[in-house]
């Protein structure tokens, strides 16, 4: 069996921990110790179907992202000195995947139905922070020639079918999804891996 084939097979199992038991004991917890009207505050919520995030998560990815920030401005740095190198000494042997966080995907499945003035304007900031994020890394990777592939489209694919199914892709207070959203993972990860064999494979590298 080919590594290509195992990635896109067994990716239930990376979700079941979250499925079988950490949602079950988050959704006994939220029973038993849900505080009220208060509780909903703690969400992001969005119309059409798409799950609500914890606010808090998005505030702090937000923060993580924001190019302004001298600490992320920093480890950028530092990614982009590695990125080089690694362009340099390991051309067609490194690979860029970017996964997106369950926000991200909200963002994009508002933003194809041009939803997104429905949500809230500090949930929008927040995200937009990550998307100037990704863009400065995909501009890495195009220019020191590096393979790269975001799994943001296929996951929102995924999002929008478990949507019209009546579905879950994500658990309630988790960003790891469960396995339709591994699938999407792994299979963009199998197109940089398709990516990056044929680029090892040119005279040269």
């Amino acid at each position: 069996m080919s590594f290509k084939t195992k990635l896109v097979e067994n990716v239930a199992i990376l979700s079941a921990y979250h499925h079988e038991i950490a949602e079950r004991l988050e959704s006994l917890y939220a029973r038993l110790f849900k505080t009220g009207d208060g509780e909903t505050s703690e969400y992001y919520t969005f119309p059409d179907g798409c799950p609500s995030v914890l606010k808090r998560y998005v505030d702090d990815h937000g923060r993580m992202a924001d190019l302004a920030s001298p600490e992320t401005a920093a480890m950028f740095s530092d990614f982009r000195r590695f990125a080089a190198d690694w362009a340099q000494q390991r051309p067609g042997r490194v690979g860029i995947l970017l996964i997106p966080s369950k926000e991200r995907v909200i963002f994009e499945c508002l933003r194809r139905h041009d939803r997104l003035a429905s949500a809230a304007p500090e949930f929008v900031l927040s995200v937009e922070r990550q998307v100037a994020l990704e863009d400065k890394i995909r501009e890495t990777a195009k220019e020191l020639g590096l393979p790269y592939r975001s799994a943001l489209a296929a996951t929102a694919d995924a999002l929008q079918d478990a949507i019209v199914a009546g579905q879950r892709l994500y658990p309630e207070r988790d960003g790891h999804p469960f396995e339709a959203g591994y699938s999407a993972f792994a299979r963009t990860a199998s197109l940089l891996w398709d990516e990056m064999t044929v680029r090892a494979a040119q005279p040269g590298d």
